[in-house]
């Protein structure tokens, strides 16, 4: 994750500076959680939080 989201600062997705490291650990630590509640079988429709999260955690692209 940690990479990808180097390269996406190379090629211009992301703002030079960006917290890679500190993105890429809540990108995994959120898609863990994720992966936890699928397997207790919260339903699907429920997890809002695939949405809410994604501003907080991964930073707009650029236009």
């Amino acid at each position: 994750m940690e990479g990808r989201l180097r390269e996406g600062i190379t090629v211009e997705e992301m703002p030079a500076g960006s917290p890679v490291i500190v993105r890429a650990t809540q990108v995994t630590d959120f898609a863990h959680g994720l992966t936890m509640r699928a397997q207790i079988c919260i339903p699907r429709n429920t997890l809002r939080d695939a949405e809410e999260v994604e501003d907080l955690v991964l930073l707009p692209r650029r236009a």
